[in-house]
């Protein structure tokens, strides 16, 4: 903005709630904005993707401004699509965004000043996930809660295989099951079951059942609650001369929001979170003329990202018969239950996470005869001080609604697991947030070169320093380095240390077999000084074509830097600034649901986190030589003018990602016999057999929960390809049309990533942990085909818009956005697959013999396969593997590939009419325009994901949201003179 960058350092993109967001000034203050989406030039950098360039409004030797207020209402606007179905009256939307804008003139000629405010005051029971949410729930749950009740509702003796509640009366692995006289139902799934918020229950029985009377029956309840936003934001712009060769620009911008949202997701009711956001920016420009060919341009800034966000679960854990993680953070542990829904929040929903960006940048300009130079440097110093102090109180996954009910440790049940398939949390005190801070630096040269009248070359060269983030924490730091680990493999019984790493400065507790590093960074020194990126690019138009036809293309490097919190995972995940738990399948085998975390861990200390044959310590780590990410991009573009107003483009762009920093899980079980037996210097002796329950035996490094070495490594890899399709009319007779094709793929082997938070994601899915091979597939994010249309329409005037007809019936306009892609690809998982490898990764599912991908979908219009969009028969019960001599086994991995069929599309219209109105007021020339604006205009629903678990037959194949929200109508009135 402005020539400063105000992206978030945190979470590599726009930002969230946890992470704060970037400013976002009002449309009103705007003077130009700008999206470059490949190979631009060396003047920017920092990431591959798209940069979106904003430079806001300043003032003028005359007096301009507006002034406007946007109105919705929910009265205006159409139910949303499973509110009807459910029977639930229309979501809350009212919003009101006003405000306004004026710039002018201090002194004529010598100072000049531009100023805005825009207000929001929203409410919201509309938008997906904060508003508005849809839970699947069993279909037998009534608000009958005694156990007596319970019992009888979900023991497997009054629940046989074809009846509604078959599939929510069985636990995972078997053993003791619900007791019809609900005498073994856990007491505190009981007092769970019973609580109350605003005079409901936390878990509400279904508003509605889907499939009814079969087996595939499940509970669907859509609930609206108005989420509340109000923002006030202001910008204050000056401009001053000292000369006509020397300027000198400073501008300000100010925002607060506060947010409360009744839900967390696809949660019930009760499971809210509250937030504060906003910014605070300054930044400043010399601009300077030195001579007739040479310019001057250097800057300041400092930004400021606001984030705050605190928890509005009522639920203690204390109240309803749970041992907290730790007595710093007593709030419930949040839950989930596989195949059905998870409720108490989030476990970020409880942080301080501000930033703070400091920037210098200076760039000179030299007109050459034909070369344009352009030389620059760039410097930043973030700053991020953060507690993310809601992971301390966990979270608590069950398999199946009666391992809910039970919540019995293995002992108890009578298997190899707790009823608790998984407890993970990570101990922090509240008073000791990490501060986390880091330095980047960049040079570039650039020279756009006119050879000739028809051909111009763009040269540049642009190198980057993405400074290693770093803890000022004086114990904080620790980092933990896979090859010190497995030079231990099989740990002696009074346990080791060895595997830790903590800082040069490092002044905490420090038993043997830690290792203090030479500096203070996690890597093994700073970050690489060769980040070199070229660039070039051409544009020549072809001879002998009447100057219609132009071709234009480039190559260039982009460095990727990365986001703070793929430091943050380590500094505020190990001890003994933290005490992580990460305990899955039979590492679990000791958790109830009244002590969950069973052992405890302790922080501020080391002690809980010695590794022994026995023990199931989680690590989470930095690659010590992590780099910065690589990305090549090319493309070819054809320009050919059929008319001075009408263009067609055809493109092609290239992207290769290498080294894509994810994360990566290490010490997964290995099968065992007795010709390859493993382990055979541990305690337990040789290891030559293959079980579920003795996968914690097989580890290549003893003393680790299975796969509980996660580590931050440049271990992913994608790659991109696409034809791109423009036709654009530019703006004559009254009309401007533009359509964009978009026909493209995206391959890589990095599962889980967004294009939200700009990271996330694993090479973890399936056997790729086994042969990365695996895990190879489209883009989780990926959207093969994409058409988008837009236009706008401007009616021929009436009597020059004179008297009162020509001024009623001149000035209107219409305008639309017409959008329709393809879905995102899906994969397909089991929760009962990979139990031989205990559990580790994105367990795939295993599809049946003689049946292919084509097999999956169900036929038919969309809204009528809403609860079976997939083909429940095509996919079969995952293979054991690992038999000896006809003994032992476990389940394998399936054997689907990630990404293998596509998720539902959408086809979009918005659309909007205007009329303006000159009428005089504070200039001559000022008028008034109203706007109407419909989004989703026909009100067509759009839908999202099924559910994709295949052993979860409550949610596989069904469709519980939209993607779009239902038609919507906003009102605008606006003065600009």
């Amino acid at each position: 903005m402005d020539g400063v960058g105000i992206s978030n350092f945190a979470g590599g993109a726009v930002g969230s709630a946890f992470y704060g967001t970037i400013a976002i000034p009002s449309p009103d203050a705007l003077q130009e904005f700008k999206v470059q989406t490949s190979n631009y030039d060396a003047s920017y950098g920092r990431t591959s993707g798209s940069t979106v360039n904003i430079v806001t409004k300043g003032g003028s030797n005359t007096f301009h401004g507006t002034l406007f207020e946007f109105f919705r209402n929910n009265d205006l606007n159409a139910n949303l699509f499973f509110s009807n179905r459910t029977g639930q009256p229309r979501g809350v939307l009212k919003q009101n965004q006003f405000g306004g804008t004026i710039g002018g003139p201090v002194k004529k000629d010598k100072l000049f000043f531009f100023t805005s405010y825009q207000g929001t005051r929203q409410r919201n029971g509309v938008a997906a996930g904060v508003g508005n949410s849809t839970v699947v729930l069993p279909a037998t749950l009534t608000d009958n809660r005694s156990a007596a009740a319970l019992g009888a509702a979900f023991c497997p003796g009054n629940n046989p295989a074809g009846t509604p509640g078959f599939n929510y009366s069985r636990t995972f692995l078997g053993g003791v099951q619900v007791a019809c006289d609900g005498s073994n139902i856990n007491p505190v799934a009981l007092n769970l079951l019973n609580a109350k918020t605003n005079g409901a229950y936390i878990i509400q029985s279904p508003q509605t059942i889907l499939n009814p009377g079969t087996q595939a029956a499940s509970g669907f309840s859509s609930y609206t609650i108005p989420a509340s936003f109000n923002e006030d934001q202001a910008l204050f712009n000056v401009d001053y001369m000292f000369s006509s060769r020397e300027t000198i620009a400073l501008k300000y911008y100010y925002s607060f929001g506060k947010t409360i949202n009744p839900f967390q997701g696809s949660q019930p009711p009760g499971s809210g979170f509250s937030t504060l956001s906003g910014n605070n920016t300054f930044s400043g420009k010399i601009s300077s003329v030195l001579s007739a060919s040479v310019v001057n341009e250097a800057r300041f800034s400092s930004y400021y990202i606001r984030a705050y966000e605190q928890t509005g679960y009522p639920i203690t854990a204390p109240s309803v018969g749970v041992t907290p993680n730790t007595p710093a953070n007593i709030i419930m542990p949040v839950v989930s239950i596989t195949g059905l829904f998870s409720f108490g929040g989030s476990t970020i929903d409880a942080n301080r996470s501000p930033q703070q960006i400091f920037e210098w940048s200076d760039e000179i300009s030299w007109v050459k005869g034909r070369h344009n130079l352009r030389f620059g440097y760039n410097q930043s110093r973030f700053e991020w001080d953060i507690c993310s102090c809601g992971k301390t109180r966990g979270s608590l996954t069950f398999q199946t609604w009666a391992d809910f009910l039970l919540g019995m440790s293995a002992a108890q049940n009578g298997t190899a697991q707790s009823n608790i398939f998984s407890s993970s949390a990570s101990g922090q005190p509240f008073t000791e947030p990490n501060f986390l801070r880091s330095n980047q630096l960049s040079l570039f040269a650039q020279d756009d070169y006119k050879v000739s009248s028809r051909l111009t070359l763009n040269l540049g060269l642009r190198w980057e320093y993405d400074g290693t983030v770093y803890d000022l924490r004086p114990n904080g730091g620790t980092n933990a380095v896979w090859s010190l680990l497995s030079s231990v493999p099989i740990p002696s019984a009074a346990g080791t240390y060895v595997g830790y790493t903590v800082p040069k400065d490092y002044k905490g507790p420090f038993p043997d077999g830690l290792v203090r590093r030479d500096n203070n960074l996690l890597t093994t020194g700073h970050a690489p000084l060769h980040n070199f990126a070229p660039r070039a690019g051409f544009a020549w138009q072809a001879p002998n074509t009447q100057d219609k036809l132009v071709v234009r293309g480039g190559y260039g490097w982009f460095w990727q830097v990365l986001p703070g919190q793929h430091y943050l995972d380590t500094l505020d995940g190990n001890p003994p600034l933290a005490a992580p738990v990460s305990r899955t399948g039979t590492v679990n085998s000791l958790a109830t649901f009244a002590v969950p975390f069973n052992p405890p861990v302790a922080f501020d200390s080391f002690d809980t986190f010695l590794r022994t044959p026995t023990s199931s310590v989680a690590y989470t780590a930095v690659d010590p030589n992590l780099f910065t990410p690589l990305t090549m991009t090319w493309n070819m573009n054809l320009q050919y003018a059929f008319r001075p107003h009408l263009v067609l483009e055809v493109g092609y762009v290239g992207t290769r990602a290498l080294h894509i920093e994810t994360s990566e899980a290490k010490d997964i079980p290995v099968l065992a016999s007795p010709s390859n037996p493993v382990n055979c210097g541990a305690p337990t002796g040789c290891i030559t057999t293959n079980t579920a329950a003795n996968a914690a035996q097989r580890l290549p490094v003893l003393g680790i929960s299975p796969g509980g070495f996660r580590l931050a490594s440049n271990v992913g890899d994608s790659n991109y390809n696409a034809l791109q399709v423009t036709l654009r009319k530019s703006f004559s007779h009254g009309l401007q049309l533009q359509g964009a094709y978009t026909y493209g793929k995206c391959i890589g082997d990095v599962d889980g990533t967004t294009t939200q938070t700009g990271q996330g994601g694993s090479v973890n899915s399936n056997a790729g942990l086994l042969d990365r091979r695996q895990a190879r597939g489209e883009c989780d994010f990926d959207r093969p085909q994409r058409l988008v249309v837009n236009y706008t329409y401007q009616f021929p005037g009436f009597h020059n818009g004179h008297g009162f007809e020509g001024k009623a019936l001149s000035g209107w306009g219409v305008s639309g956005v017409t959008t329709k892609q393809t879905g995102q690809p899906l994969t397909f998982t089991d929760s009962r697959a990979g139990a031989v490898y205990a559990n580790v990764g994105t367990l795939r599912a295993q599809m049946c013999p003689g049946v292919s991908y084509a097999d999956i979908q169900t036929s038919g219009g969309i809204e009528s396969r809403l609860n079976n969009y997939f083909n429940s028969a095509a996919f079969c019960a995952p293979p054991i593997v690992g038999t000896v001599n006809g003994a032992g086994g476990a389940t394998g991995y399936g054997n689907t590939g990630r990404s293998i069929v596509l998720g539902p599309g959408q086809f979009n219209f918005d659309f909007a009419v205007t009329k303006k109105t000159v009428v005089g007021g504070l200039h001559e020339t000022g008028y008034l325009e109203l706007r109407s604006e419909f989004f989703n205009t026909f009100n067509h629903p759009q839908f999202a994901t099924p559910g994709v678990q295949v052993n979860a037959p409550a949610t596989f194949g069904v469709i519980t949201a939209t993607s779009v929200g239902p038609r919507i109508i906003q009102f605008a009135l606006k003065y600009v003179f």
